[in-house]
């Protein structure tokens, strides 16, 4: 991946911008694979929670009116 990056690309603005401070290509692959596995990491998060919310038993008064084209006033 970071042999040959493409322009434009994180891990060529990553790579350009860790170049230019001296750090080591190595230390750059460390950098991104904790980056995407953080971003990964809160995607998940994420979608448990929604899943979570919709899943609760107190929200199948709002998820019927919803499904149902109706909207409900609270």
């Amino acid at each position: 991946m970071m042999a040959m990056c493409e322009p434009e690309t994180v891990a060529y603005m990553v790579q350009q911008a860790n170049a230019k401070l001296g750090i080591p290509p190595r230390m750059m692959q460390d950098d991104l694979v904790a980056g995407t596995i953080a971003g990964l990491d809160t995607i998940k998060a994420t979608v448990m929670g929604a899943v979570f919310h919709l899943l609760e038993p107190a929200n199948v008064s709002w998820k019927r009116s919803t499904n149902s084209g109706q909207r409900q006033e609270t």
